[in-house]
């Protein structure tokens, strides 16, 4: 008995080293403008440009953890290599949670530029039918939305590690010595790792409590030690657009309210106005003030974009073609503009310009709705300059974006296009 007993243990052990492995081709967090299924192995886990911190070197480091589980002479360290294991699968939730906070309203941000394509997709072109089609928010404003969003933002690869390294720790367990002080260890790294970011995160609670009271002095003295625990709270659309409604809202605060968070909330409340003429020059100050500052560039672009649809919605093509090219010259990750100007210029007979821009869209939408769409656009593009033969191709291509076949017998467009109607 004893003998199948330790038998099994040993097979546990091989299963959760080979989980492990399996987990970093599968990717532990998703795409950003995915199909939010794909893993995103091979991309940075923190802002463009910053490849300090990968998910890929996390998936590379529980593969050389795996591999030296699989040694013979390794048994008795088992435990002690899935706690290991065990840190690396929680520094990405740590990272997200507090480090990374921008990384979220960057995440946030793809969702909400999704569901606008798609409304935008609905009503100026339609024809098609996405019944199952939904892009949830991303909470990132404190750190219980953005543990709610973990769910949706860890792939398949991070839940596959996590049960290797259950089943790692189960197979070294009796061999361990002192297994309960391995696993505290970790706890405590992990702990100690986050004492910071819970500390800003209760300074920033304390904030919106007072700010929500009337209390701004308060406010804005909570959001201060809240920028000191966690410097990356300092640039998040949530703490940048309070400050700046205790700044503009607040009573004897005229000295400061030229900072560029009051510029901020006055743009963004005059944008709600749709008074969005008098909003591009409180933008305009703020960014000034902060030129680097993504949230600002961020929001900007955003005005921009909802200024220019609503021209477009108005029959003003030209000046909607106008702020959407403002808007990408402001934010770079500005990718619904591309869908919105694709359309524009088709409209204006311009049908070159239009497949430009539906061809930078496709270059960075991996949504496979949104992608038929645009490809659908191309092939409208082509028809019209009578180059048949790509239209068709561009049609054909719109209908393989989808493997459910009950999404190929709603998208009428391109087979419309490809029956010439």
């Amino acid at each position: 008995m004893s003998q199948w007993v330790n038998g099994s243990i040993a097979w546990l052990r091989y299963v959760g080293a080979a989980l492990l492995i399996i987990s970093a081709p599968l990717g532990w967090l998703n795409q950003p403008w995915g199909d939010w299924t794909r893993g995103m192995a091979w991309k940075p886990l923190s802002a463009p440009g910053d490849a300090k911190f990968t998910l890929i070197s996390l998936g590379m480091l529980s593969v050389v953890l795996a591999f030296v589980a699989l040694l013979p002479s390794s048994r008795r360290f088992a435990l002690a290599l899935s706690a290991a294991a065990l840190l690396v699968l929680l520094l990405p939730v740590r990272q997200i949670l507090f480090a990374h906070v921008p990384l979220c309203e960057k995440l946030s941000d793809d969702a909400r530029q999704k569901s606008s394509v798609l409304q935008f997709d609905a009503s100026a072109l339609g024809g098609n039918v996405a019944h199952d089609l939904d892009f949830p928010p991303i909470g990132s404003e404190n750190v219980l939305a953005r543990l709610e969003s973990l769910q949706r933002l860890m792939g398949w690869g991070w839940y596959v590690a996590a049960v290797g390294v259950v089943l790692l720790a189960v197979s070294g367990w009796r061999d361990a010595h002192r297994p309960l002080s391995i696993v505290l260890v970790v706890v405590l790294v992990v702990a100690l790792g986050s004492v910071r970011g819970l500390v800003a995160e209760f300074y920033q609670w304390r904030g919106d409590v007072a700010l929500a009271r009337g209390n701004y002095e308060n406010a804005l003295r909570h959001y201060r030690h809240a920028t000191r625990w966690n410097e990356s709270l300092d640039d998040t659309e949530h703490l940048r657009l309070r400050r700046g409604q205790c700044e503009s809202v607040g009573s004897g605060r005229r000295a400061v309210s030229a900072s560029a968070d009051a510029h901020l909330y006055r743009a963004q409340v005059l944008a709600d106005r749709r008074d969005f003429a008098r909003a591009m020059a409180e933008y305009a100050q703020a960014q000034q003030r902060v030129p680097r500052s993504v949230v600002i560039k961020r929001l900007w672009a955003w005005a921009r974009v909802r200024w220019g649809l609503n021209l477009y919605r108005e029959g003003s093509v030209y000046l909607a073609i106008q702020q959407w090219n403002k808007a990408i010259e402001t934010d770079a990750h500005q990718l619904q503009a591309h869908f919105y100007l694709a359309k524009a210029y088709y409209d204006a007979r311009d049908e070159q310009a239009a497949i430009e821009h539906n061809l930078a869209f496709l270059k960075r939408c991996r949504d496979k709705f949104l992608r038929s769409e645009a490809l659908s656009n191309l092939g409208d593009c082509y028809f019209r300059q009578r180059d048949f033969v790509t239209a068709r191709q561009m049609y054909q291509k719109s209908l393989k974006q989808y493997d459910d076949i009950s999404y190929r017998l709603i998208n009428f467009r391109a087979r419309r296009g490809l029956t010439g109607m």
